[in-house]
């Protein structure tokens, strides 16, 4: 075998497209699976031919870059857009290498379901981290859009609130889009006709605008959206949890184009993220009014008014604290209040009480009152001093509120953003951080397995997607009855989980382990008749203390990878070729 014949053996090994170009970026050779992935011949990939395969902006930039000199980039690491035979933009990672005598050898690996993944898995997390924090439903709905623009290449996104009852638009957000187009949308009437966004909120249902130069939708609107260049609308309804429409999110193209299978799931994710956040950020907004409303309220007549001395030293407390609590009055002097408490609560708000006292600052704490019935809730403590002329404490005065519904949400919040809703595992971005933390405090080598299974997709095809989630939570029980305690399991996405052991001592440990995982995981799998081909594939690494979560992640993931091309229910580990 001559060397040139070795060249093209081996880029035919490699899962990705690899080519040589020269330094202006004309391309003198590209593997087979460039024809496989774009559905474009190899001959017209040559020359700055493969550019027409690259997203535009993509490729701008990469046009930007040129002439490539090896003086000052000898390797370009970025990512990149490519355009795949049905037309749908897969995320790449490209790698290009200076090899001498003005030649340039490239490999792009399609990294788009990971990264989209990973994106979304992150972009939930911001979102519900805002509507946490109390940021107003205007920011929510900005960084809503600008994380759908990111996850669905070429879009432009709209968000327009819809008042049911009325049937109008109130409110319009859209980051990219001309400001006053969103300020005359509280006064357009919902109903068919009216355009793809108007149309989905008044019939219920999607509406796909392939081309809005044709579609009959858009007759009496064209002439507001043909300037800006847009030339197709993919429009979805919002709904509350019951049921109601409550704003139409729009997803607006520079070119006629309907969404791509991949596509379509992404919208009714990002929809089924709009849903929460709307849904969410309104309630909490309904919980500050109600709790502004409340503040007036109780300074003419607090719902439990309490004085302490400057030593907080209970002087008084409103009747309303017998009426919830049951304890007199007189007990609950003094120290005597404490009683009420949750026993896991008394210490850290004796600890703020104490440094409230120590300091003179106010007073704003959470914990659990025992009520009358015997049951706790939860109650938000607030308490200001008033001083003297001579700026000592005179008498601290204090309130205590019942948040018990609210304290609940924002704790459920918390959990949605680290837990995987289907199978109660930790979810990616839990994942993440563990990995991270790990790996930041490790002083032994840390095993990580990425595990898959075999045919899943044949257990939605065959028997539906009910029947395929049930598979992933039962899959899920198993894999979190077999683990370690010392073992972090957690699901990724889609029928992809990943476990984090500590204790391995070498890569032999780490095989045996993962073997040991997928035999009992094909046996318990094997028990039901519609997942017993369900077999795992486990693809490993081993991190080192200090290391990156992502490197770590990579390796083991292309591992996996290499263990599904060898057959099912395969275990690799990681071998760098390179």
């Amino acid at each position: 075998m001559n060397d040139h014949q070795l060249f093209e053996t081996l880029t035919l090994a490699v899962p990705g497209l690899v080519w040589v170009c020269d330094h202006q970026g004309q391309v003198e050779f590209n593997n087979a699976h460039w024809t496989e992935f774009t559905g474009m011949p190899q001959s017209a990939g040559l020359g700055h031919g493969w550019l027409d395969a690259i997203h535009p902006a993509d490729a701008a930039a990469f046009r930007a870059q040129l002439p490539l000199v090896p003086t000052t980039l000898e390797n370009v690491q970025a990512e990149m857009r490519v355009r795949r035979y049905d037309g749908a933009y897969h995320r790449h990672l490209l790698s290009v290498r200076h090899v001498g005598e003005g030649k340039w050898v490239g490999c792009a690996i399609d990294a788009h379901d990971w990264l989209t993944t990973e994106l979304r898995d992150t972009t939930q997390g911001v979102i519900l981290d805002m509507v946490i924090a109390g940021a107003e439903l205007e920011e929510v709905l900005s960084e809503l859009c600008r994380a759908a623009e990111r996850q669905i290449p070429g879009a432009t996104c709209s968000v327009l609130l819809v008042d049911a009852a009325r049937g109008y638009f109130t409110f319009g957000i859209a980051p990219h889009m001309p400001a006053g187009m969103m300020e005359a949308v509280p006064q357009v009437k919902i109903g068919t006709g009216v355009g793809s966004c108007g149309t989905a909120a008044f019939e219920r249902r999607d509406v796909i605008s392939r081309d809005i130069a044709t579609d009959p939708l858009w007759d009496s609107w064209r002439g507001m959206m043909s300037p800006l260049g847009f030339r197709a609308c993919w429009s979805k309804p919002v709904f509350n949890s019951q049921g109601e429409v409550i704003a139409s999110f729009g997803f607006y193209f520079q070119e006629p184009r309907e969404p791509t299978a991949a596509e379509d799931q992404e919208l009714a994710r990002l929809r089924g993220l709009a849903s929460l956040a709307i849904e969410r950020a309104r309630m909490l907004e309904a919980l500050r009014e109600s709790e502004e409303h409340y503040r007036h309220t109780v300074e003419q007549n607090p719902q439990i008014p309490w004085t302490s001395d400057p030593q907080g030293n209970i002087l008084s407390v409103s009747s309303r604290w017998v009426d919830a609590t049951g304890i007199p009055q007189e007990e609950a002097m003094g120290n005597g209040w404490l009683k009420a408490l949750h026993p896991d609560d008394v210490a850290p708000p004796t600890e703020s009480w104490d440094e409230a006292l120590s300091t003179g600052n106010p007073v704003d704490i959470n914990y659990r009152i025992r009520m009358k019935d015997g049951l706790y809730r939860w109650a938000r403590v607030r308490a200001t001093p008033r001083r003297g002329e001579g700026g000592g404490i005179l008498r601290w005065y204090g309130t205590v509120e019942d948040v018990h519904e609210q304290y609940l949400s924002n704790e459920r919040l918390k959990r949605q953003a680290y837990q995987d809703e289907l199978t109660s595992l930790p979810n990616r971005r839990r994942f993440v951080e563990e990995l991270r933390r790990r790996l930041a405090s490790a002083t032994d080598p840390v095993g990580l397995m990425v595990l898959d299974m075999d045919d899943f997709k044949l257990v939605n095809d065959r028997y539906g997607h009910l029947t395929g989630d049930a598979v992933l939570r039962l899959f899920g029980r198993h894999l979190q009855r077999i683990v370690a305690p010392t073992e972090f399991v957690a699901r990724l996405g889609g029928d992809e989980f990943a476990i984090i052991s500590r204790h391995i001592a070498d890569e032999r440990c780490l095989l045996d382990r993962a073997h040991s995982i997928e035999d009992a995981l094909d046996a318990r799998m094997r028990a039901s008749k519609k997942s017993r081909s369900c077999r795992p594939s486990i693809g490993c690494t081993i991190g080192q203390p200090g290391e990156g979560a992502d490197e770590v992640f990579k390796r083991a993931d292309l591992a996996l990878y290499s263990a599904k091309q060898t057959g099912k229910g395969r275990v690799r580990l990681f071998v760098d070729f390179r």
